[in-house]
């Protein structure tokens, strides 16, 4: 992957939590991969973090099955959502283009996988998003010991699915950030 740089000059947007204003007329410098090619000066927007921080939570034998239950509805609505995303993938750029959300899918079908998260939460006492950010990192730590380049990449398929299920347990809506009034220069760890 070829490394583009990017020079940005900060203008009344946030970045990491702070008002950038205070930085109006500030210039700072970006590497990484850029998806247009050239240098671009405007606006910033500072979409999403490097790691997804979920907090463990404990909850009594009596929340067991409501919390089973908010991981299926969470699982059912995240699938809705990545096969929605896959049809308009395959509608708008192509079918092969779209064939990566096959794999998200199949995440989110996988009984280990879910069996693993139920496991955590009955027998752990954890709230379902910790369960699923413990089994998650479980399976990201092992495909980054594995020396297939292909295979550690999958990891940040896993932790997209995580995401998105995560933003279906707490009610989030990540992807309305991305709606815009006028053009700015989104930056972010990862876009997937």
């Amino acid at each position: 992957m070829m490394l583009k740089k990017l020079l940005v000059r900060w203008n009344n947007y946030f970045y990491l939590g702070l008002r950038a204003n205070d930085m109006t007329g500030v210039e700072r410098k970006f590497e990484g991969v850029a998806v247009s090619p050239g240098i671009i000066l405007g606006k910033v927007f500072l979409y999403g973090t490097r790691e997804e921080v979920v907090t463990p939570r404990k909850i009594s034998v009596h929340e067991i099955e409501n919390e089973r239950i908010r991981l299926d509805d969470a699982l059912t609505a995240t699938r809705h959502e990545i096969q929605k995303i896959k049809q308009q993938i395959s509608k708008n750029i192509g079918a092969s283009h779209a064939e990566i959300f096959t794999a998200h899918i199949m995440i989110l079908s996988d009984p280990v996988f879910i069996d693993a998260v139920i496991e955590i939460i009955r027998e752990e006492l954890y709230c379902a998003e910790y369960a699923l950010y413990k089994v998650v990192q479980r399976y990201i730590e092992s495909f980054q010991k594995i020396k297939d380049e292909y295979l550690q990449e999958r990891a940040a398929d896993i932790k997209d699915v995580m995401k998105r299920i995560l933003n279906q347990l707490t009610g989030e809506r990540k992807e309305d950030a991305l709606q815009f009034e006028k053009d700015v220069v989104v930056i972010s760890y990862d876009l997937s």
